[in-house]
């Protein structure tokens, strides 16, 4: 049993050294942008990252896992993760609208082209 719990508290620091270093890489990456960008197209950038942040909380949401745990889930249950699943593929489809606009909208900037578009998955 000692053996396991020294694994699992290794584990346990790897995974946090892990989201720090992503933080860290994060915040580095962000002030590089910053730096290089005028505030207007930082702007555009932040707003993409953050509609794309949104999509992936959204899509992670686990509706379906409570459902499997759930022994005795009803209708209403059901009906409530399908609103809400429904709801996020609304979104990412429109979510496809819109970067097809910013990509016509934008078609003549670079900061669009080189920025926006990858940050949307285009």
């Amino acid at each position: 049993m000692k053996g396991l719990e020294s694994r699992l508290a290794r584990g346990g620091v790897w995974m946090v050294a892990m989201r720090f270093g992503v933080k860290v890489l994060g915040f580095v990456s962000t002030m590089i942008v910053a730096r290089i960008l005028t505030p207007a197209d930082y702007g555009i950038i932040a707003i993409a990252i953050g509609i794309v942040g949104i999509m992936e909380v959204l899509g992670e949401l686990g509706f379906d896992m409570a459902l499997i745990r759930n022994r005795e889930a009803t209708n209403a249950h059901y009906n409530t993760a399908w609103t809400v699943n429904g709801g996020t593929i609304g979104n990412q489809r429109g979510g496809v609208k819109g970067r097809q606009s910013v990509r016509k909208a934008g078609s003549e900037s670079p900061i669009v082209t080189a920025g926006v578009l990858p940050c949307l998955g285009q």
